[in-house]
């Protein structure tokens, strides 16, 4: 019982732990990025300062502000100097700038900031940078850094120069990257003058306004309510972004704890069992002795309270050792979030993201956790006395077992509930759990055992399932829960079937053994079906936990044959004219490394201010790639999916579309045999920034939809795909994205050898594996992390185990005497222990491991529907076995020391 309230005590320190540790994340990185800016107006065209007097007066005078600046800030591409004419790409990142009048800091927020005179001294000509951004391109004090301030080809060849007066720490000035942080390569700072030219604003004119709210760095963020109020009374603002409470909001730790919380949950429930079956064991050995106090006169209230401080007492016992195994348990667990942040932020496609790197648990979490782990065992514990106290007095003196049956109230007041929620709340999950409650409730309201329709309710409850279909998130959580329950009731109301396939082992010897072994958990079913429950709880999660991931993980080695069209990998050069291109087919193919390359084109096409984007490919695109035609145009219909493919190359006014742009994604919706009409846009595209559209004014393009292929979103095929034959790409290639697909060839070193080649021609390159095993890094990692969580919810488990068998050694010591008086050996004995604890294990881990399949199952159709359900058996009976050898070598030695009664000993037991 100690052990029970520990458990469930650590496990939801542990859950809070994860979440103090992931709050703690957010709030480092929402200070390195925001400091003391809580809000900003911003304005693309520019704000004046009397525009928003009045809105930021009404501030001032409630008090909820504390500090506003109007800077200039935008960002850059930057690089060391000499590194954009020697087309160094990787050594160019975006950058945050910012400029403003820095003497007006020391009246910015409520942590008075200390301005070093560099800041108040700095030149046109010259910037200050953060230590981020002077490590990574490697720039010392006295260097001279090129900014590429425009878009045109003259900006990339003639960059602004500024030379670094001072290198700050991380936290710059501010502590701010930018509205949504886009500084996140680092912060570079310049005059009120210099950022001015570089935006060709006007005097007097500025594109942000930062404010700092009363209150501490994180505190202040608690007036943000309100001042959406009250810019809500105001018209003609410019926009406001609340970018500390937006990071907030989106990276709230609160959901974190409840995944974990969620997955504790399981453990939590399994102390709960543990301690039921204990106080039930303990009730059941003391029955003698609580009947004798009521005889002599002890009242029902003495009887609960004796129980009752007894558990108070066991609480009390769990206490510090709870705060210690939750502690331990949340530490381990991050220390698996740690490994796998920092395993993908190391991924040569991820960059940029802080990982997880301390570990912090609040004092009020643990109060949380101690004050849940203690109001959890009483309340059962205060539940369980009021049964204790209703002992009959003769029944318990005489230690008979009580047989009666008798209905209880709660089961008549749910019943009425759970109809009332099905008759009336038309929402799918709470009609399904309603009717599945329903039937499961329907034969203990009836006032005759009915073994033969507790045996069908289960079975009926475990088909509906598969009748109630619904992707809702809160539906799957139901049929989960209604699938474990309905499983669990229909092993316990049927163990007569588990005791006949049992029996039926044709072994002379050990008919007298199976027999006696099956005896006491057969009578025992309530103590027998706790101990199962508790262990299929338990599994059933890890089941799940296991089959889920490894269908992700055959999803993505099937999603190899979509990711980049089925090509090795892509390798896509800048457009703009600034940067001449340096690869083209003939060339790549050429190279040992490369089985095929095939040629693309990507544009923007905008329809009704709505752009979406166009691929045109050659002929190698067309002949090799691997996407798979769901549908097709009548004309089409006697036609492979590799003829349909050249097909649509050889003529140019058809086009095969991703499933997505038919079910409408983007507010774009077109059908298969339609033809559209598409105005293409220019695409210029920055080293380090995102891509951005224009009107080209050139024209437009016209096809029709002959076919249609998956969703594919992690690909560059990612519209409509077009042949680059199509004349309308001579007038706009050059506007657009361009670059290759290439499949690798068969030589071991051809990843290792293009590589080294794409980078000596200064080109961006990914390859699909890459993209696959960050995939299963977050796959496997996200398993570790749960699993460091369920593995300590099956010692429960496995404490239950051990401590029923050490019970039933004890309370059958007289029964083992007569056993071995009338001829059974030592080794009989143990054999019936320990066939018993066998009968309960397998029992319990075939409950977890059924019904954690058909979960999955129930899963997979919603998420991996387009995949063939698999199982990783391998894995399951591993696992099983694992599970099998420790729960029975905590068995063996209570199991061992039964055989070891001598039958003098036992027969002097007193009843």
């Amino acid at each position: 019982m100690v052990l029970g309230s520990m458990i469930g005590m650590a496990f939801i320190i542990g859950a809070l732990g994860i979440n103090d540790s992931f709050n703690n994340y957010v709030y480092e990185n929402i200070e390195k990025y925001f400091g003391e800016v809580d809000e900003v107006l911003f304005s693309g065209t520019g704000i004046k300062e009397k525009s928003i007097k009045p809105f930021l007066e009404e501030l001032k005078e409630k008090k909820l502000i504390d500090g506003v600046i109007p800077i200039y800030q935008t960002t850059y591409p930057i690089s060391k100097k000499g590194n954009l004419k020697s087309l160094k790409l990787s050594e160019i990142k975006q950058v945050g700038f910012v400029g403003m009048d820095y003497s007006k800091l020391k009246n910015f927020g409520s942590t008075k900031i200390n301005i070093p005179d560099e800041f108040l001294d700095l030149k046109d000509n010259e910037a200050i940078i953060t230590k981020d951004l002077s490590k990574t391109l490697n720039i010392k004090v006295g260097d001279s850094i090129e900014v590429i301030q425009g878009k045109d080809t003259l900006s990339f060849l003639f960059p602004k120069t500024y030379k670094v007066k001072k290198i700050v720490d991380l936290k710059g000035i501010l502590n701010y990257r930018g509205r949504h942080a886009e500084g996140v390569n680092g912060s570079v700072f310049l005059t009120l003058n210099s950022a001015r030219q570089g935006k060709k604003f006007p005097t007097g004119t500025y594109t942000d306004f930062l404010i700092s709210n009363t209150g501490g760095i994180i505190e202040g963020n608690s007036h943000t309510k309100e001042i959406k109020k009250i810019y809500n009374k105001y018209k003609n603002l410019p926009s406001i972004t609340y970018s500390k409470d937006n990071q907030i909001q989106k990276l709230s730790g609160g959901e974190i704890a409840a995944i974990f919380i969620f997955f504790s949950g399981f453990a939590i429930i399994s102390g709960g069992i543990l301690i039921i079956n204990m106080y039930s064991m303990m009730v059941d050995e003391r029955k003698r002795e609580l009947g004798i106090l009521r005889a002599i006169g002890v009242q029902k209230t003495g009887i609960r309270n004796i129980i009752f401080y007894e558990s108070i007492l066991y609480t009390l016992f769990s206490v510090p050792i709870g705060i210690f195994t939750g502690i331990f348990l949340s530490k381990f667990t991050f220390s698996n979030i740690a490994e796998v942040s920092s395993s993908i932020a190391s991924s040569n496609i991820v960059q940029s993201i802080p990982t997880f790197n301390s570990y912090h648990i609040t004092l009020n979490s643990i109060y949380i956790g101690v004050l849940l782990g203690i109001i959890i065992p009483i309340s059962i514990t205060y539940f369980y006395t009021l049964i204790i106290s209703k002992l009959n007095v003769v029944e318990a003196i005489k230690n008979i077992k009580n047989i009666r049956e008798k209905n209880s109230l709660f089961n008549y007041i749910l019943f009425f509930i759970l109809s009332i929620a099905f008759l009336f709340i038309n929402i799918n999950y709470v009609r399904y759990t309603s009717i599945s409650f329903l039937i499961l409730l329907f034969p203990y309201i009836l006032k005759k055992k009915n073994n033969l329709l507790k045996s069908i309710t289960p079975l009926i409850t475990l088909l509906l399932p598969f009748l109630f279909k619904s992707d809702e998130i809160l539906m799957l959580s139901s049929k989960s829960i209604l699938i474990l329950i309905s499983i669990i009731l229909l092993t316990i109301n049927n163990f007569i079937i588990f005791e006949k396939i049992f029996l039926s082992i044709k072994i002379k010897k050990m008919i007298p053994i199976l027999k006696i072994a099956l005896t006491y958990p057969m009578r025992e079913k309530k103590k027998t079906g706790l101990i199962v429950s508790l262990y299929g709880i338990v599994i059933f999660v890890i089941v799940v936990v296991t089959i889920l991931p490894y269908l992700q993980t055959q999803k993505l080695a099937l999603e190899k044959d979509s990711l980049f069209a089925g090509f090795d990998g892509v390798v896509v050069e800048m457009p703009g004219g600034f940067i001449p291109i340096k690869l083209n087919s003939k060339e790549l193919n050429s190279l040992d490394s490369i089985k095929t390359a095939g040629e693309f084109y990507m544009l923007t096409a905008g329809k009704n201010n709505i752009e979406i984007p166009l691929i045109f490919g050659s002929n190698e695109f067309f002949s090799f790639n691997k996407l798979k035609i769901k549908d097709k145009i009548p004309e089409l219909s006697n036609k492979t999916d590799r003829e349909i493919w050249n097909f649509i190359y050889n003529n140019t006014g058809f086009a095969i579309v991703p499933q997505n742009y038919i079910d409408g994604m983007n507010d774009i919706k077109l059908e298969l045999g339609k033809t559209y009409s598409f105005n293409l846009n220019k695409i210029t595209f920055i080293p380090g920034s995102k891509p951005e559209s224009q009107s080209t004014g050139k024209g437009a393009v016209s096809f029709k939809i002959a076919a249609i292929i998956s969703n594919v979103s992690d690909t560059l095929a990612i519209g409509p795909l077009l042949s680059v034959k199509n004349l309308n790409i001579q007038n706009f290639k050059n506007d657009g994205i361009h670059g290759y697909y290439f499949a690798l060839s068969n030589n071991k070193n051809a990843k290792k050898d293009l590589t080294k080649y794409l980078k000596q021609k200064n080109q961006f390159f990914i390859f699909v594996d890459d993209i696959i095993d960050i995939g299963l890094k977050v796959t496997s990692g996200i398993v570790k992390i749960i699993n460091s969580f369920l593995y300590f919810g099956l010692i429960v488990g496995i404490l239950s185990i051990s401590i029923t068998t050490i019970k039933s050694v004890e309370e059958r010591k007289r029964i083992i005497g007569m056993m071995k008086a009338i001829g059974y050996t030592n080794n009989m004995i143990f054999g019936v222990f320990f066939i018993e604890s066998t009968f309960v294990i397998l029992t319990g881990i075939i409950i977890g491991i059924v019904s954690g399949i058909i979960t999955s199952y129930q899963i997979y159709k919603v998420f991996f529907s387009n995949l063939s359900f698999k199982l990783p058996m391998k894995s399951l009976l591993l696992m099983g076995l694992i599970f099998y050898i420790i729960s029975i070598i905590f068995t063996f030695f209570p199991a061992r020391k039964a055989s070891k009664i001598s039958p003098a000993e036992s027969m002097k037991v007193m009843d």
